[in-house]
Formats: C-alpha cells, structure tokens, sequence
C-alpha cells in the first residue's frame, strides 16, 4: 500500500502531464512551419546526393577559386584543401563584405576611424594567410557587413567579369544552407552573375554544419597548417574560438571520411555539385525566403 501511495499522482499533476505535450508542439510547430515547400525540396535535394559521400583526392582542380564572403571564410571552411594544392593548383581569393561588423581591435577601441582599421586589418590577415596556400587576392567588394550590395546587378557583373577572367574549374563558397547573412548573399550573388559557367562547386562548412556533406578531403597532414593559416586572424580570434572550431570539427570529419585509416585522421566536408545545379538550388531557397 504504501508502494502504491509513493506513486500516486495528485490530479493536477495528471493534468498538467496531458497538456504539456500539445503545449510543447504549439511552441514549436510555428518555427517548423515557417519554411516553405521550396526551401525544404532544396534542402531535400541537396540531402538525395549526399548518402553516398566520396574522397576527394588532389588534385580537384587545375584553378581553385575561393569566394569569400569575409576574408577568413576561405581558410576556416576549406584552408586545408586550399594548402593541399598550393604547389599543384592555381588559387585565387575573391571577398565580398568588407568585415566591419566581426572580430575587435583592442587597441583602436573607440577611436573614430575604428571602422576602417578593422577593415585594413582585416586585408592584412588575408594577404598573410593567402601565404599558406600561395593564394592570390584577385577581387574584393567591400559591400558592407550585413548590407545588401547597392547596386545587385553590378556587383554581379563585376564578379562575373573576375571569374571568367581566372576561368577556375572549381569554386569554394560557404554551403548555400549556411545561416550567416552575408554567406547566403554571397551565394545569391553567385547564381545570379556565374550560374552558366562551366565549373564544379565545393559548399564549405563555417557557421552551420550542412548535415549532408558528399564530398570530403583528407587534411591529416595539412591540419597543423591550416590552424597557422587561421591564426593570422588574430582580430577574429579576439571574439570567436575558430581554431577550436577547425580542428574539432576536422577530427569529427576525418571520423566520416571514407578511407581514412582507423577513421583518426582530418577531414574537411563539402557539399559538391556541378555549378548550373548548385546555383538552381540557391535560387529555389533565396526566392522562397523573399
């Protein structure tokens, strides 16, 4: 009886565990329902390709192009892939956002012109980094951190006019699914001034985690390196743990990576495609969040 008595439940407590999973839904179910039929065909999409993930061996192409959204984008979600094919790859860089709105400067804190130190900063830590994997910095925006380009059209016109110049065969971006504002510009920005270029496109892992990479590069020997290559970031290195961030997930990704011995080495992940492909997937998920 007295069993009995210690499990017992007082009717109020009954009631409430009736309710408490309809109220759990009705807080969730609007965030679930606020993507539409045409982002979640693209995230489905991009998931279909994907369950089958490849190796990459170098090299993957003969001009590797990085599109960079802010310069550090390139080395944190593909420098070991980049530093992987600097004696046997041409590499170029191009940034979109001027990268005012990330990282500190400590020892320019409130002065007026704060800004624009950021951003030579900011220059100079690419440039350094671009060292590790003999990069060269063949275009920059400077659109401002979180804007919109004023003139679209334009700043398409003149990414264009970069690209076809280098002519590259393959094309690192941050992965199209990546919340991080101006990585899903950059993205659009790319579909809308190269979609009929003839090129492979590699969607780098940085803020979200594309939870189906099909496509990984082993960075065992090159991992070292590439936390060198992210260290001259020290400006983003004051506000966020990147090399904490490079080197678990890499670890994390050589765990998946196909061929890797006892599954302990490095990996970097993409989500690869051909680019008329990948960029019809962008324009599917940009349109269905206008």
């Amino acid at each position: 009886m007295r069993h009995l008595l210690r499990i017992a439940k007082h009717p109020r407590a009954l009631l409430d565990s009736i309710l408490t999973y309809p109220r759990f839904l009705g807080m969730i179910k609007p965030r679930l329902m606020t993507a539409s039929f045409e982002q979640i065909a693209a995230v489905q999409s991009s998931i279909s390709v994907s369950y089958w993930p490849a190796r990459m061996e170098c090299p993957v192409g003969a001009r590797i192009l990085a599109v960079s959204p802010h310069a550090d984008d390139e080395t944190i979600g593909a420098g070991g892939l980049l530093i992987g094919h600097k004696d046997v790859s041409e590499i170029a860089v191009i940034t979109i956002f001027n990268g005012e709105g990330g990282g500190n400067l400590a020892s320019a804190d409130g002065a007026k012109d704060y800004k624009e130190r950021l951003i030579t900063k900011r220059r100079d830590e690419l440039a350094a980094a671009c060292k590790y994997f003999h990069g060269q910095i063949i275009g920059r925006f400077d659109i401002p951190d979180g804007a919109e380009p004023a003139d679209f059209r334009g700043a398409a016109a003149k990414l264009r006019e970069l690209v076809r110049a280098f002519k590259p065969d393959v094309v690192v971006l941050p992965n199209f699914l990546d919340k991080q504002q101006d990585h899903q510009t950059t993205n659009r920005l790319w579909a809308s001034a190269c979609k009929d270029l003839h090129c492979m496109i590699l969607g780098s892992e940085i803020w979200s985690l594309h939870v189906a990479p099909n496509a990984y590069f082993e960075i065992g020997d090159t991992l070292a390196i590439k936390l060198l290559a992210i260290g001259e970031f020290d400006s983003q290195l004051a506000t966020v743990d990147y090399l904490r961030l490079a080197d678990g997930l890499a670890r994390v990704r050589g765990f998946q990576c196909p061929g890797v011995a006892r599954r302990s080495g490095a990996a970097e992940a993409f989500f690869a495609m051909p680019n008329v492909d990948y960029c019809d997937l962008v324009g599917s998920f940009s349109a269905a969040q206008s």
